[in-house]
């Protein structure tokens, strides 16, 4: 509703704005009609000075109601509270569950504490062990401990024959002290791990008991805003009632003085407009346009500041300061996974080739790279594809290139190749006689070899780390001229840092455009850690057009001009595609 003074003359114009017609009609002339009523009201002849009055008081009381449910609703605002019974049921409810939840990680931590203080109170003597049931629980202990049992077996027996200085007493006891200390040194490092679960239980209890206390001051300082919006609601509910009384009194003796008067009349009363007065339609699409434009820049803007995703070369060396081995361009090509024999001059093979010459420069005679391991950060980064073409690109050159698939939670090698899953890496580390049924060679692709991952086993880490596995990668050392190891992702599990530890270099996989830069720092801060060298970053899936080939591949058009040339010379007049579209 607006009102408008005319100017040099005691009309009003009363208009009122609606989406429909009618209603906006229909108010303009209400509101005129409730304005003449409240005038005959005040104009009331025989009660002139009690309307005067009541009228003055309710100015004042008026007054006195806006500026206090002013006060209140500033209290609000600043105090940021819209319901007070709400928000205290949610503040209680979330200490309760606290409390809960204090409650339950107190009994982790005591059972973490009597674990810890079960393993630590035998760890240094040996001959109680066997109290301990998490101990007894451990598969290599019970391992060790039937190894111990038939050493002591065997030991007797040699007793019947042989004296205590005979080479075969000492040998049989030397073993036996071996296994001893094996047992032993498992035994710390459950140890240590139920030390690491009971610092976490520890810092878990602290965190909630800090969270429980910021909580109850929560609710008090809740409660201290409640006792003082009381008081200033209170005071605003009183003037409102004073107010309200005074209004019902002035229209009680309005009513009762029997004689109306007024000078107020409708000199024109409101008609149904025929067109609308708002909205201004072209203006507002103009505005909207304007800013939808500038909008759309600046969200552009935005979420590439948002994006910290690695996409080329220069963010590989500049950000993570690691050497730039190749990238891989994206395909929608429909033979892979394997496309090194999708022609000699298609541009993924000439990726991967150009990768297997960045390695064979990052060898030296010194330290050659004859064990290689393929990982990432995440999973669905492209690593097995990876390593399933270098390897074939190695085995191209001549050498003898043996491919191992060491992810042993999730097998693919076999589904690339086409090939059976029966005898694989995990076979392999534990009986040494299956070497010759592990690798399988492929007659399409010569000089090749790879060993599946085999049969699952439910502690791939353990198997992975054990001696029997390095026994494994040094007989094959001495049969191959290449070993590729296609490794789980780092951030999924520690198979990958186990695995690096066996190899000459490590070859990290990164999808570009994707994977952020928090990951792989993280992976490869892990890397560093345990001493492996790093020998580069394979940038793969990454989209190329026509226009941005030039950045990743500057002499593309200089592979192609002697084949082009060719064409010309044999009098061909079809044209030839220099770019694919990536």
């Amino acid at each position: 509703m607006e009102v408008e003074i005319g100017k040099g003359s005691n009309i009003l114009k009363i208009s009122y704005s609606s989406e429909n017609p009618t209603v906006a009609a229909a108010m303009a002339n209400g509101i005129a009609n409730s304005y003449i009523e409240h005038s005959l009201d005040i104009r009331v002849k025989p009660f002139r000075d009690a309307v005067e009055w009541l009228s003055a008081r309710m100015v004042e009381s008026r007054a006195k109601v806006e500026d206090s449910e002013r006060i209140v609703q500033g209290y609000k605002e600043v105090k940021g509270i819209v319901s007070f019974e709400g928000k205290e049921n949610v503040i209680t409810q979330k200490l309760q569950e606290l409390v809960t939840q204090l409650v339950q990680t107190e009994s982790k931590r005591q059972e973490s504490e009597v674990r810890y203080q079960q393993i630590e109170s035998v760890i240094e003597k040996p001959e109680l062990l066997a109290t301990v049931p998490d101990i007894m629980n451990n598969i290599v202990i019970q391992g060790l401990r039937n190894e111990e049992l038939t050493m002591h077996k065997r030991i007797s027996e040699l007793s019947d024959k042989y004296g205590p200085k005979h080479p075969q007493m000492i040998k049989a006891r030397t073993e036996l002290e071996a296994i001893r200390r094996n047992l032993l040194s498992e035994a710390r490092k459950m140890l240590k791990a139920a030390r690491a679960d009971l610092d976490i239980a520890r810092g878990r209890e602290r965190s909630l008991r800090k969270a429980i206390d910021d909580q109850k001051r929560e609710v008090l300082d809740l409660s201290r805003k409640a006792i003082e919006y009381e008081v200033i609601a209170g005071e605003a509910v009183s003037n409102r009632q004073f107010y309200e009384l005074l209004l019902k009194k002035l229209q009680e003796a309005s009513l009762s003085s029997g004689i109306i008067a007024t000078n107020v009349q409708v000199v024109d009363g409101a008609t149904v407009p025929d067109a609308p007065a708002s909205p201004r339609k072209l203006l507002n699409i103009l505005i909207a346009s304007v800013f939808g434009l500038f909008g759309g820049v600046f969200m552009a803007f935005f979420v590439e500041y948002l994006d910290d995703s690695i996409k080329t070369p220069d963010d590989i060396e500049s950000v993570l300061s690691v050497p730039f081995l190749g990238y891989v361009p994206a395909t929608t090509q429909e033979e892979g996974p394997i496309y090194m024999f999708s022609g000699p001059r298609a541009a993924i093979a000439e990726s991967y080739r150009t990768i297997r010459t960045s390695i064979m420069l990052s060898s030296t005679l010194e330290k050659p790279l004859q064990v290689l391991l393929v990982t990432s950060s995440t999973p669905n980064e492209g690593k097995t594809t990876t390593a399933a073409n270098l390897a074939v690109a190695m085995a191209q050159m001549g050498e003898r290139v043996l491919l191992i698939d060491t992810d042993m939670r999730r097998h693919n090698l076999h589904k690339v190749y086409g090939i059976d899953n029966l005898i694989g890496i995990s076979d392999l580390i534990i009986d040494h006689a299956n070497l010759d049924m592990a690798c399988r060679t492929l007659s399409h692709i010569p000089n090749f070899s790879v060993i599946t991952g085999g049969t699952l086993t439910p502690n791939p880490s353990e198997l992975l780390g054990s001696n029997s596995m390095k026994e494994a990668v040094a007989m094959l050392r001495a049969r191959y001229d290449r070993i590729i190891l296609d490794s789980p992702p780092v951030m999924a599990f520690s198979d990958s840092l186990v695995l690096s530890r066996l190899a000459d270099g490590v070859i990290f996989v990164v999808w570009g455009g994707v994977t952020s830069r928090g990951h792989i720092q993280k992976s490869l801060n892990a890397i560093a850690g345990v001493g492996t060298r790093l020998l580069g970053i394979v940038l793969n899936n990454v989209k190329i057009t026509a226009k941005a080939y030039s950045y990743y591949h500057p002499y593309y058009n200089y592979y192609y001009y002697g084949e082009h040339r060719e064409g010309e010379d044999k009098g061909k007049s079809k044209k030839r595609s220099v770019f694919r579209k990536g």
